[in-house]
């Protein structure tokens, strides 16, 4: 499915824009709010069929618009968890796999609102798949939780 709802703490309604990532979804896609852009961006996805991709889609509520974005550089096509980081004012994603079965990843990129990179950090959790992100403002920190690790033998960082 490619549609679009909108949830306004009470209930959902559904988005007609006129342009939307393709319907092919299936699997944890990353998404995220950008405050600085005030968007919402999405990166990757899976198929039912099991076919990755690496595109990146913004969303803008306030024009209830989707846009594909064609940042300078960007991490391998994966399915993979995003979360907004406050400290860096920019989307991290972590980790992810890159198909049904592997390369499963343990590298570090940031969303700046035009473009991703890639970090080097000194320590890293070990690679995984299907673990989620949220940062905790009791601590200041960025929560990962979870996850399968290498399932299918090989890690790529």
């Amino acid at each position: 499915m490619n549609d679009t709802w909108i949830w306004d703490g009470t209930n959902w309604t559904q988005a007609n824009p006129s342009t939307a990532p393709p319907g092919r979804r299936f699997d944890t896609q990353g998404m995220a709010y950008l405050p600085s852009s005030q968007t919402v961006v999405m990166f990757g996805g899976v198929t039912q069929g099991g076919s990755m991709f690496g595109d990146t889609w913004t969303w803008n509520g306030v024009t209830q618009a989707w846009t594909q974005q064609t940042p300078a550089s960007s991490p391998p096509a994966r399915r993979s968890p995003l979360t907004y980081d406050p400290i860096t004012g920019t989307v991290l994603l972590f980790g992810g796999e890159g198909s049904y079965s592997g390369p499963t990843y343990g590298d570090t990129w940031l969303w700046d609102g035009g473009n991703w990179t890639q970090q080097s950090p000194a320590s890293s959790p070990p690679a995984r798949s299907m673990a989620s992100m949220a940062f905790d403002s009791g601590l200041g920190k960025l929560v990962l939780f979870g996850g399968i690790p290498s399932r299918f033998g090989g890690t790529l960082s």
